[in-house]
């Protein structure tokens, strides 16, 4: 067990876009010396805040908001967020410390501690052997099944929770992002081998009953963005801010108002004689809310099929990882944002990319958290 491969979920992805950046990754285990890690440290911290939280059972720990201030506090920067202004979607920098506890302290306010979680651990690290699926099962002669392993799949579980309105047991998945998608979670390949492989590594840890399944996975998204501050009418509808044709639509019949004034002067008059509140068009725009929760469920034959897919490119991964296939490229137009494109391109030209590597780049272990005795890197002991 211990000489098999490792294999992470995000490693399977990083190899289906290319493998050529994937072997640089997690087979050479190379990393630039500096990168641009705003928006992924951002998820890091935010993901140990609520780490620190949801502690087993269903007591609340520190409020996220205390422990994103004991660990961004030193945190001087700023953070690129997108956010809808009349209607536009709009880049601007904001204080990277402080958007983490408008949206911890948003947090808390929305779901009020999730009651109705009972929380079997958070960032629970696992490890699940994967069959060899061309290798047909063993029997022993009193009946007991097994098989022949091609690799370890190690991961960590951001929260296992028992949802106690319906007795499931769950996983639950983090998602700091700049924006709410949920289209694709439907073939998400993250659920999928997470749901696929989490009854078994929770029945081996002790955390669930033999009779106990995992039956899905539920996507807490939080967007990384400020909050909405948009004024709302009274259907709850976002809208813009109003121009000089909406308060000249609810003050023209009062005496005195001039459709000359300036927008300021509009708004002061509006005030003065009680009329408001104000609004322009309502925002062609409403998905303005920087929280959602979306289940995504898992039959027992796409939990099999999941298993059957990981064995089959943890086959791959290997005869490329050892030269039995070639190792290819997979050119994009969005190269530019690969760490390795500096490297991908000097390659292409036949320039020294040993020394390249010397000068700019560090050896990192794509898999430290999750060899023996590591501590683990996203709870704060870690």
């Amino acid at each position: 067990m211990a000489e098999l491969p490792l294999l992470r979920q995000s490693e399977r992805a990083a190899f289906k876009r290319c493998n050529w950046a994937w072997y640089q990754s997690y087979v050479r285990g190379l990393q630039p010396l500096l990168e641009q890690k705003d928006a992924a440290e951002f998820g890091t911290l935010f993901h140990i805040a609520l780490a620190e939280y949801y502690l087993p059972g269903t007591e609340r720990g520190p409020h996220p908001a205390e422990t994103w201030d004991r660990l961004a506090s030193d945190y001087v920067a700023t953070i690129k967020v997108s956010e809808y202004a009349n209607d536009e979607l709009v880049s601007k920098w904001v204080d990277f410390h402080q958007l983490g506890l408008d949206l911890a302290d948003a947090y808390i306010d929305r779901y009020d501690g999730d009651p109705h979680w009972e929380v079997l651990d958070a960032e629970r690290r696992f490890r699940v052997a994967i069959p060899d699926v061309r290798v047909p099962r063993l029997e022993s002669e009193k009946g007991r099944r097994g098989y022949t392993a091609i690799c370890n799949l190690v991961g960590t579980f951001d929260l296992c929770v028992r949802d106690l309105n319906d007795g499931y047991v769950k996983m639950v998945d983090h998602k700091t992002t700049n924006v709410i998608t949920t289209h694709h979670l439907t073939l998400d390949e993250q659920a999928s081998t997470y749901i696929a492989v989490a009854t078994h590594a929770l029945r081996e840890q002790g955390l669930i009953g033999p009779k106990d399944v995992v039956k899905g996975m539920e996507y807490n998204f939080i967007k990384r963005a400020p909050l909405d501050d948009r004024p709302r009418d009274e259907k709850g509808l976002a809208r813009n801010k109003p121009n000089k044709s909406h308060y000249i639509d609810h003050c023209s019949h009062l005496p005195g108002f001039n459709p000359k004034w300036t927008l300021a002067e509009m708004s002061k008059f509006a005030s003065a004689n009680g009329i408001g509140p104000v609004y322009g068009d309502v925002s062609a725009n409403q998905n303005g809310d920087n929280f959602m929760r979306y289940f995504v469920p898992r039959t027992p034959k796409e939990r099999q099929r999941q298993i059957v897919r990981i064995s089959e490119e943890a086959r791959v991964m290997d005869d490329v990882r050892h030269g039995r296939l070639p190792l290819l490229k997979t050119p994009q137009r969005d190269c530019n944002w690969c760490k390795f494109f500096p490297l991908c391109e000097l390659d292409e030209s036949g320039g020294d990319t040993e020394y390249f590597i010397e000068t700019t780049m560090k050896r990192a272990d794509p898999y430290a958290d999750h060899r023996d005795g590591a501590d683990n890197s996203k709870k704060v002991g870690g």
